[in-house]
C-alpha cells in the first residue's frame, strides 16, 4: 500500500516518518480530524480491542510515570507474550512509547 501511495504522490517521508501530504489530503476527500486531549484518550479506548484498551487504560492512568513491563503484567492480569503483543500493537499506533529499562509509557500526544 505504501507503494501505492508513492506512485500516486499522496505521501512524503521527513526523517524516517511517513506522512500524507497536499496531495494525499485531497485525495482523502471530507473527513474528520481525530481529537485531542482527553478526548483522543477515550477515542482510542473506546475503538481499541479489548485487550490493548485494558493495556492503555493503565498506562494513561499512571502518566506520566513509565510502568516496568513486569509491574505492568500484574497490573493487567496477562502472560508476558499476551501483554508483549498488546504493546506492540499500541506501539505501532504510536499510543506507547518505551523508556529506559524496558519500561513503557502512554504517548505524550494523547495528553496534549
Amino acid at each position: 500500500y505504501l507503494q501505492r501511495l508513492r506512485v500516486r504522490e499522496y505521501i512524503g517521508e521527513s526523517g524516517g516518518l511517513l506522512f500524507a501530504n497536499a496531495a494525499g489530503f485531497a485525495a482523502l476527500g471530507d473527513f474528520e480530524p481525530l481529537p485531542t486531549g482527553l478526548e483522543l484518550q477515550a477515542y482510542w479506548l473506546h475503538r481499541l480491542p479489548d485487550g490493548e484498551s485494558r493495556v492503555l487504560r493503565e498506562l494513561v492512568g499512571c502518566y506520566p510515570k513509565a510502568l516496568d513491563r513486569e509491574v505492568l503484567g500484574e497490573a493487567i492480569g496477562y502472560k508476558r507474550s499476551t501483554r508483549d503483543a498488546y504493546l506492540q500493537r499500541l506501539r505501532t499506533r504510536r499510543l506507547i512509547v518505551d523508556e529506559r529499562g524496558g519500561a513503557v509509557k502512554a504517548s505524550a500526544e494523547l495528553f496534549g
